[in-house]
């Protein structure tokens, strides 16, 4: 299909290259979770360049785990990657409202932390794979969240965090 677009004829060897970028322009497209959670991100981009480092770091660490994953060095798991994505917007939404109030009160990134392990003790219980990769995502919360409380510039993290979060959501793809 992209070699229609742009009159591309595939050599040997290439088709494959044009057909996965093809797939990497629908992703975008369609991808409505990286798109919510990128808009979820800029959301507090007070500068063009803040918004930047926020849109590279999420770009790179997608970038990361879909080659990554088409190369077959890792295979994913459905499941905790979807987990994983939809507790990352979950995180990001807490983190923007407790940005947006000045990080005046460490309630609410608390009571996040607790629900992430609850959910995460619930998944253990059950013995679904997800359980660990969501102790992993509440640790790294509680140790983010006391990080940002002292951070004087707390944008500067979030470039990181952002990669961090790109990678779980390249392994959707």
């Amino acid at each position: 299909a992209l070699s229609v677009i742009l009159n591309v004829v595939p050599l040997p060897g290439a088709e494959r290259f044009t057909r996965f970028v093809a797939m990497g322009v629908e992703h975008i497209a369609t991808g409505w979770d990286h798109l919510l959670f990128l808009g979820m991100l800029l959301v507090l981009a007070k500068t063009l360049r803040r918004a930047a480092w926020v849109v590279t770091g999420f770009t790179l660490g997608h970038t990361l785990s879909v080659c990554l994953t088409v190369l077959g060095l890792v295979v994913p798991r459905e499941a905790p990657v979807e987990a994983l994505i939809a507790v990352s917007i979950g995180l990001v939404a807490v983190e923007n409202v407790w940005l947006a109030d000045q990080r005046r009160s460490v309630a609410l990134p608390a009571v996040t932390v607790a629900v992430v392990a609850v959910g995460a003790a619930a998944a253990l219980a059950a013995g679904r794979p997800v359980a660990l990769a969501l102790v992993g995502v509440a640790l790294f919360s509680a140790s983010y969240f006391a990080w940002m409380h002292r951070a004087p510039r707390p944008e500067v993290g979030r470039a990181a965090v952002v990669a961090l979060f790109g990678l779980v959501h390249g392994f959707g793809f």
